[in-house]
């Protein structure tokens, strides 16, 4: 039978090896690293502060998610990018002594406030001697239903590619890029262009839309 007497000295047992345990771990020093993880209480140190809210939620069950604030986005390049629009393996061609030809392609601005343009061409025809490719219209879509374009172009600021026949190159190693642009609408709407001598020939480019919020 477990008299009173026993309890009392079982629970004084309990409690002695209690602090020795306590007593015999090492204690941290104080440059140890801080671990926000373990600041329950947020409060910039890890304290018995943190212990008692530790205790008071001891065996509670849930969702184990938690809630992650980001604030260190990873850099895409050329430029800080939160969506990147690609257009791959785009062909302008021309025929019949047409040295100009442009392609038309077209993409959502919503919830971005800057766009750089990137085209990188990796490969053109024989009849191709020589080509400038770059990228001078910039129009905005701002009303789809009715077709309403902004009244005036955006300005932009193209880097110019320029190759000719012969030359030894890597894949989309010639590149050329803009200047950030304005957002000016909901949709933008780009001419990659190409320029050239030849009576006829095409080129393969990929076409990178860099969208960003500023």
């Amino acid at each position: 039978m477990v008299t009173k007497k026993d309890l009392f000295i079982a629970v004084l047992a309990t409690f002695c090896l209690t602090v020795l345990i306590f007593l015999t771990m090492p204690i941290k020093s104080a440059n140890s690293p801080y671990d926000p993880w373990l600041d329950y209480n947020e409060d910039g140190k890890i304290s018995l502060s943190d212990l008692v809210t530790l205790a008071q939620s001891y065996g509670a069950t849930g969702d184990p998610t938690k809630n992650v604030n980001v604030t260190n986005w990873p850099i895409q390049q050329p430029y800080p990018a939160y969506k990147v629009d690609t257009y791959m393996g785009l062909n302008i061609s021309w025929t019949n002594n047409a040295y100009y030809s442009s392609f038309r392609i077209e993409g959502n601005t919503t919830g971005f406030s800057r766009l750089v343009i990137q085209i990188t061409v990796y490969s053109w025809s024989m009849e191709t001697s020589s080509a400038n490719v770059s990228c001078n219209t910039l129009l905005w879509l701002i009303d789809e239903p009715t077709g309403l374009y902004s009244k005036q172009p955006s300005p932009i600021s193209f880097n110019t590619i320029s190759f000719f026949m012969g030359e030894t190159f890597a894949a989309e190693s010639f590149v050329g890029l803009s200047a950030p642009v304005e957002v000016g609408g909901p949709i933008y709407i780009l001419n990659p262009t190409v320029f050239s001598p030849s009576q006829s020939g095409w080129i393969l480019m990929n076409v990178y839309v860099y969208l960003r919020n500023e």
